[in-house]
């Protein structure tokens, strides 16, 4: 009788990786926002500004144009039911710029603070 040994997979631990560098090897940048604008964490980002009520500034890396690019924003599940979410790279609110992004946020038609991803491939 012959007995095959059984292959034993490493087990990986997950151990303290920092929330401030996210691993996003295709995002050129990406960021995971509060409500209130908190930056949690994020890669490619130098700042998030609420410009009002549901509108946030996402300030890229100068290297970063988000004009060539297509943003991607995703509320959290700590959302609002029946929140909506806008993503857009034409902006008053931030100021002229290739690098900026505004997320718009809102709940039922009305403008809300909701807590959301963002994402520039």
């Amino acid at each position: 009788m012959i007995i095959a040994a059984a292959a034993v997979a490493p087990v990986l631990a997950l151990t303290g990786t920092a929330l401030a560098d996210p691993v996003a090897p295709y995002a050129q940048a990406v960021a995971l926002v509060t409500k209130a604008g908190t930056v949690v964490s994020s890669k490619g980002v130098i700042k998030v500004t609420r410009a009002g009520v549901g509108k946030y500034c996402i300030y890229l890396d100068r290297r970063i144009s988000a004009s060539r690019s297509i943003p991607v924003a995703t509320l959290q599940a700590g959302a609002d039911r029946g929140s909506e979410i806008y993503a857009s790279i034409d902006s008053a609110y931030c100021g002229v710029g290739s690098n900026t992004i505004l997320v718009y946020t809102g709940n039922k038609g009305v403008a809300s603070n909701q807590p959301f991803f963002v994402q520039v491939p």
